[in-house]
């Protein structure tokens, strides 16, 4: 019921309420809350915790936070596409990061279509709603860090999420994009993390090309080997644009 008619646990505990109302106590047997939260330990065994030390947002300070993460997020897509009998060559993935009220979470959304049955000669949309509990896993999950690339860096390599099997699309805001990207914040000159636009002296927006792995490794190995100081970050891009 769940699956078919996307429910949340409130809701299908508050049905069952309802129909014991209706047909008596005895309609159903107890247990139906604990037998919820089990369905939902049966993904702990993909996950861990251990100790990190993240940055600080005063320079040289650290800071140690409990980071709950999956190891395995082969193994655990597998499972999510069995227990919702996805077809995972039809598989939708979406790797989500935010921050907000004091902690950092990476998601994953997984949509796709039902496996073929005996009954059914077509598959049919699973259609979960953006928001549903059913779609989201959470991957990663610490608590009061600053967003900056060194914290970021170190959630994902735990992670590995580059070495997913199955292809994905990326979903955070845009501070999130540059920092991933490893540009420099939303107020720099080129906020864009899709091209290297900038506005001129008139504000008016340039045109300029579009980012790629190979101009962004390019751009960070000019500025290192001319010094390696973030003061120098204009100076390159400048350079680079022959401004």
């Amino acid at each position: 019921m769940i699956r078919d008619y996307d429910l949340t646990d409130k809701k299908i505990i508050g049905i069952f309420k309802q129909m014991r109302e209706i047909f008596g106590q005895k309609a159903f047997s107890v247990g139906i809350k604990n037998a919820l939260i089990e369905r939902k330990r049966k993904v702990q065994q993909y996950f861990k915790s251990e100790q990190t030390l993240f940055e600080s947002s005063n320079d040289g300070e650290t800071l140690k936070r409990n980071l709950i993460y999956t190891d395995d997020r082969d193994v655990l897509l597998d499972f999510i596409c069995v227990e919702r009998n996805i077809d995972k060559n039809s598989a939708a993935l979406a790797v989500g990061m935010d921050s907000g009220q004091k902690r950092m979470l990476v998601t994953l959304t997984v949509d796709g279509l039902e496996k073929e049955t005996d009954d059914e000669s077509l598959t049919k949309g699973i259609n979960f709603k953006e928001t549903s509990t059913k779609k989201v896993i959470i991957l990663a999950h610490v608590d009061d860090i600053p967003e900056t690339y060194e914290n970021i860096s170190k959630i994902l390599s735990k992670l590995n999420i580059h070495n997913l099997y199955l292809e994905y699309k990326l979903v955070a805001d845009l501070k999130l994009y540059n920092i991933i990207l490893g540009l420099t914040t939303c107020s720099s000159r080129h906020t864009c993390y899709i091209c290297k636009s900038f506005k001129n002296e008139n504000g008016v927006w340039t045109h300029a090309e579009h980012r790629t792995l190979k101009n962004l490794l390019q751009d960070q190995e000019m500025w290192e080997n001319r010094s390696g100081d973030r003061n120098d970050l204009k100076i390159i891009i400048m350079l680079n644009l022959n401004l």
